[in-house]
């Protein structure tokens, strides 16, 4: 049968995009590409602190 679903649905929260909302005010397709985007943020801050640690060992 399915989810039923509220009368008025929350939109995606992009400027022209009428898709429904999915997670974060976004639809499934803008939110993806934003989630893999701060992944790879993360990602990267955390080797480059690490990488620091590695080369100036605190005595």
């Amino acid at each position: 049968m399915g989810r039923l679903r509220a009368v008025n649905e929350r939109k995606c929260s992009l400027e022209n995009c009428n898709r429904r909302h999915y997670a974060k005010g976004l639809c499934k397709q803008h939110y993806w590409p934003a989630w893999k985007e701060s992944q790879k943020n993360e990602a990267g801050a955390g080797r480059e602190d690490n990488h620091a640690e590695k080369q100036f060992p605190i005595v």
